[in-house]
This record gives C-alpha cells, structure tokens and sequence, in this order.
C-alpha cells in the first residue's frame, strides 16, 4: 500500500467517485486544484483510497459549515474521503487519516459527515464531534468533526 500525493489531477482522475461526488466536486475544482492537495493510498498502482485536503478555498459550504468555518479558519478541511467498496473494511481511510496526519503534523483538520454512522470511525481516528452550534432555525443531519494536532 502506498500513499501519494497526486500532482494536477484532471476531471477524469475522479470518475471512481459516486456520482453525486462527482456532480458536486467537479464544477468546483477548477477553482479549487490551487489549493488543495489530493491524496491516495494505492494497491499495484490502483487508486484504493483517496480524500482531499483544502488549505484556503473550500468546496460549496452547507449553511452549518459556513456557521461554523471561522471556528476552524487555521485548519485543514478534509473532503471527499472515499475507498472503493471492495476495499472497505480494511483499515484504508483510517490509514490514509494517519498519512495525512504524519504529512501535515503540526496541522489541525475539522470535516463534515452525513451519516451518524461515520461518527464512531472517525472518533477512533482522533477527532471529536463539534457540539451542536446554535443553528438559527437550520435543519440538517450533519455532524461537524475536528482533530486537533498532538
């Protein structure tokens, strides 16, 4: 397993993504690529693993990301951390997670889920669910995690 950082990807890179991803992430990356880095874990030079690190511009903001963005102006937002379904259950994103924290070690991340279900994988993985900021009357399943440098 190898992870990489992969230099200029262009649209087609991403075309393993679920389509939503894909139909979210791609009008956005041109202006996006500048400031992000994209990372993989690969497997005999198969993408297995990737997720995207965003250091200044960041990917079209829901309404509770945008109330809580100031809280987390000098982290980095991880998006878009996906493993292929075959290679689920592995230990790959908590993998790709450590790499990502070993290439940046002084770096603190926050990120945003869907899914409740995700909570406990990425509370193994250092980070610590935001408390429910004050959200003004927004409804949203989201939960915003962090993970501060040790």
């Amino acid at each position: 397993m190898e992870f990489k950082n992969i230099a200029h990807p262009d649209h087609a890179f991403f075309d393993f993504l679920p389509q939503d991803w894909k139909d979210e992430l791609l009008p956005q990356w041109i202006n996006l690529k500048a400031t992000a880095q994209v990372f993989v874990l690969e497997e005999h030079l198969q993408v297995v693993c990737m997720g995207i690190l965003f250091y200044k511009a960041l990917p079209n903001l829901s309404p509770l990301e945008k109330i809580v963005r100031k809280q987390f102006e000098d982290y980095l937002y991880i998006g878009y951390l996906y493993t292929l379904p075959q290679y689920r259950s592995r230990g790959l994103a908590s993998k790709w997670l450590e790499a990502v924290k070993q290439y940046a070690p002084q770096k603190n991340f926050w990120l945003t889920v869907e899914d409740p279900n995700l909570v406990p994988f990425y509370t193994q993985n250092g980070f610590v669910p935001l408390a429910s900021p004050n959200l003004s009357g927004i409804e949203t399943q989201e939960i915003i995690l962090y993970s501060n440098c040790f």
